[in-house]
């Protein structure tokens, strides 16, 4: 997988643990497997936004908490590599620039609107 899942899923085990919180426990908490935080925390599966939104409810903290401190602001070739698709990226974009100013502005768009050809490869 990608570094930034790697390095979303280091940020997510320290939150996880540091708030006294099992993989069970998060799991359930987000509707998933033990299985499967282990590999979101591992970086091996990727996240979609609803789960970014899930996991921070269940840690008690706003979504951009989750995020490794350098991907906000970061282009949207590294958020959707985060987050899964473009539809997602565009909305996490959004949320990012009105929590935080500055971010999310400037980053490239690839395409024009629906019917694009993507160029990232999927």
């Amino acid at each position: 997988m990608s570094g930034v899942n790697q390095r979303f899923g280091e940020r997510l085990r320290e939150l996880r643990v540091s708030g006294g919180m099992s993989q069970e426990a998060l799991g359930k908490a987000v509707r998933v497997s033990r299985t499967a935080i282990t590999n979101i925390e591992r970086g091996n599966q990727g996240i979609t936004l609803d789960m970014l939104y899930r996991l921070a409810e269940a840690l008690s903290l706003p979504p951009r908490d989750l995020l490794p401190p350098e991907t906000l602001g970061a282009d949207n070739e590294q958020v959707r590599a985060l987050v899964g698709n473009a539809r997602d990226t565009k909305l996490l974009m959004k949320e990012l620039s009105t929590t935080q100013p500055g971010a999310g502005h400037g980053a490239k768009r690839r395409g024009k609107g629906r019917g694009a050809s993507r160029t990232d490869g999927n």
